[in-house]
């Protein structure tokens, strides 16, 4: 057989080819609070789906994983038990700073807490009906979710609304009309710092993966909030996620069932979370 592929699959590896058991499926959801993110209905929408989809989420052996994070200005994590019939919000106001406030007990089996995750994913919208109007802390929020996956791996799902000004990876408005057409217009292409490419590197060496879905709302005729995919696309590049843009997100049903759509599918879906290659040569290649 080796003779004749290159390349061939075990489609059930034996126990010599791992250096540890499978991973378990993990999820950390990571959803905007602020203003562009809940006026726009794309707060609640996500809610709506993430709630939908936790039977779709594979977990054959009842092993899958998943934590909530929302975040502002300020970071929000949920602290749930199997003993509890509701959540405890564990704030971290220092954005600037992240920490995790309780690590043992934010990432929760799914089967276990699946009645908790409901009841939560139910009563977020109405807990954010008044917004913030900072920007978002996504830097931070990307961070929390490393230090939460380190050990373990997993994916990381940010639903972003509106541009991080502030803290680590605080990007600026480009949109410069001016440059349209001129030879700097390729500047506008290229990232506005390294930050994103950076802590995708570091993690991925943890078998971490980020899935960016950014959903801007519209703030006026045609023209959706300004967001530098340029720049935060680099922790989908260099991990192996996937980047989603609604531009004008609210402003038609169309873009909302888009999302919903997309949203669905991809928490449906069968995800790789590991795997190991092993090259075997004769001696002296």
């Amino acid at each position: 057989l080796e003779l004749k592929n290159f390349v061939y699959d075990f489609t059930n590896a034996p126990i010599e080819y791992t250096v540890r058991p499978p991973q378990p499926p993990v999820f950390v959801f990571a959803l905007e609070v602020t203003a562009a993110a809940v006026n726009s209905g794309l707060f609640a929408a996500s809610c709506r789906v993430i709630q939908e989809q936790l039977d779709s989420i594979l977990n054959e052996d009842g092993r899958a994983r998943i934590a909530l994070i929302t975040f502002d200005q300020r970071l929000q994590f949920y602290k749930i038990t199997p003993s509890e019939e509701s959540a405890r919000v564990l704030v971290v106001a220092d954005a600037a700073e992240p920490f995790l406030p309780a690590c043992a007990d934010l990432l929760v089996n799914l089967a276990e807490c699946r009645s908790q995750l409901d009841s939560l994913l139910d009563q977020l919208p109405s807990m954010y009906s008044s917004p913030s109007k900072a920007s978002p802390a996504l830097g931070p929020v990307l961070q929390a979710g490393h230090m939460l996956l380190k050990s373990i791996g997993g994916k990381i799902v940010v639903i972003n609304a509106s541009l991080p000004t502030q803290f680590e990876g605080a990007l600026k408005p480009r949109d410069d009309m001016k440059l349209l057409g001129t030879p700097k217009e390729s500047t506008l292409l290229q990232p506005a710092n390294q930050f994103y490419k950076m802590f995708a590197s570091e993690i991925v060496k943890d078998q971490i993966c980020i899935d960016l879905f950014v959903a801007p709302p519209q703030i006026s005729t045609h023209m959706p909030l300004y967001m530098d995919l340029a720049s935060m696309s680099g922790l989908t590049k260099y991990t192996g996620g996937k980047l989603h843009y609604y531009p004008e997100f609210g402003a038609s049903e169309a873009i909302s069932s888009k999302f919903c759509s997309d949203l669905r599918r991809f928490l449906g879906l069968a995800h790789g979370f590991e795997a190991v290659l092993r090259i075997r040569a004769s001696q002296g290649i």
